[in-house]
């Protein structure tokens, strides 16, 4: 499994979880769907999963795409984090339409969370794209494509509503100060609790196609990176229904 470009940590954990029938079929089932290196990594570490800030970056969505930054309000998100409540992220095209154009419209609105409210939090990981070390800016195409990825998973709930709400730690948790942040931070528990549904925003999981058997969807996720850091625990946990 690490010759065909596992990491070694994850091997040695999927050794202590699994035995040697479920892990030839794991082997069986390939490599990892989204390559990384893993030349660094120990048995007790991955560290192709770490980010460097210095050169972190956020992917397009699009090939050949040149869109900019949505920024969240900073001003907005700091007076409801100190009001003892959470912001959301509202998210609206004025154009209801696929076509890479408009989606350039996009509006991007921070807004208190109220009683009632459904909204869907997200959860990732940052080696995927998805965070912002630095600011909390996401970019256009980013937006959109998780827009309409939180209609999806809305509608099987049963909404039908074309406005979205979310939450995001890379836009809802403030980048400075610090005490800001924390804040921000505690409020986490709270937040997955009352979501309608948690989304995961897997790289490896979006890889794989819902035409595989189950037992096989289950194994990827698994052994997904997802499934592999900590606080995810807590944010797949917490909520009453989870879409991957």
């Amino acid at each position: 499994m690490r010759e065909s470009g596992w990491c070694a940590s994850k091997v040695a954990a999927m050794g202590r979880r699994f035995d040697i029938p479920v892990l030839y079929y794991i082997y069986l089932l390939g490599p990892p769907l989204v390559p990384k290196s893993h030349q660094l990594c120990s048995r007790f570490q991955c560290l192709a999963l770490n980010i460097n800030e210095s050169d972190y970056e956020n992917p397009h969505c699009l090939p050949l795409c040149k869109c900019t930054y949505k920024k969240a309000d900073t001003d907005k998100i700091a007076s409801i984090l100190a009001s003892g409540r959470f912001p959301l992220v509202s998210m609206r095209v004025p154009h209801l339409d696929d076509t890479v154009e408009l989606y350039m419209d996009l509006q991007l609105e921070i807004v208190e969370f109220r009683p009632g409210m459904q909204y869907v939090a997200l959860s990732h990981v940052w080696s995927d794209g998805l965070g912002n070390p630095s600011e909390n800016v996401i970019l256009t195409c980013q937006c959109y494509f998780l827009r309409q990825r939180v209609i999806d998973a809305m509608r099987q709930v049963g909404s039908s509503s074309e406005r979205v709400h979310l939450w995001m730690d890379t836009l809802c948790v403030p980048v400075e100060p610090p005490s800001l942040r924390r804040l921000a931070l505690r409020t986490m528990r709270t937040i997955y609790e009352k979501a309608s549904l948690v989304l995961v925003l897997d790289a490896e999981i979006m890889q794989m196609s819902e035409d595989v058997p189950k037992i096989e969807q289950l194994m990827r996720i698994a052994t997904s990176n997802w499934a592999a850091r900590l606080w995810t625990y807590q944010e797949g946990v917490l909520t009453n229904k989870i879409f991957l």
